[in-house]
């Protein structure tokens, strides 16, 4: 059994959430909770920000990036950490800059402004992280979606499952993560960079 504590709760699909964590026993590793049958969870999970749970959890051989998948098999909650951000930098190593810096410097635009790293290319060894930006991020929103732009035009969306601030200021320590692989009519095949949540 570890200590797991929660840092995001990201919508996706067909109204289902990842959850994502640190595992407080094993040098803070990041997971990313999925069922005891490897399925995300529905929106009514129980995993709240900053709760302490006690998992028995068994590694998935997750295919980079997305190494963080673990399925659960029991738990119990046991706490609650009110100030994330200071734990978060006590434990982890966030990037710091511009976009340039994000998983290994290998993010790029698309023509329309978003963040992916390009299928073909060599993927970087995880899907989460921390970022420091070094300019503020303006928030958009588009019917009920948000996305934030910064980086001259980059943009964001916003997939956290909490209200997203009015901005996201300098400084601040934003949560990243990967998408699945995904593509459109309109947007290259990659994995594309998403905010899931500040602390």
């Amino acid at each position: 059994m570890s200590r797991v504590v929660i840092v995001g709760r990201t919508r996706m699909q067909q109204d289902r959430l990842c959850i994502g964590g640190h595992d407080l026993d094993h040098k803070f590793r990041a997971v990313r909770l999925q069922d005891r049958y490897g399925d995300s969870w529905p929106d009514d999970a129980p995993f709240r920000l900053g709760q302490i749970w006690q998992i028995r959890y068994f590694a998935k051989n997750g295919r980079k990036p997305h190494v963080e998948d673990v399925r659960v098999n029991d738990l119990e909650l046991v706490g609650q950490i009110d100030d994330l951000k200071t734990l978060v930098l006590r434990h982890a190593r966030p990037w710091e800059g511009s976009c340039d810096v994000l998983f290994d410097g290998k993010v790029r635009p698309t023509p329309s402004g978003a963040n992916y790293i390009p299928c073909g290319w060599r993927v970087p060894n995880r899907s989460t992280g921390y970022w420091i930006p070094a300019e503020p991020l303006e928030r958009t929103t588009y019917g009920s979606r948000s996305r934030f732009v910064g980086c001259g035009e980059r943009a964001f969306p916003w997939v956290g499952v909490q209200e997203p601030p009015a901005r996201i200021e300098a400084g601040d320590l934003v949560r990243l993560s990967l998408s699945r692989k995904w593509s459109s009519d309109t947007s290259p095949e990659g994995y594309y960079v998403q905010i899931s949540g500040v602390l």
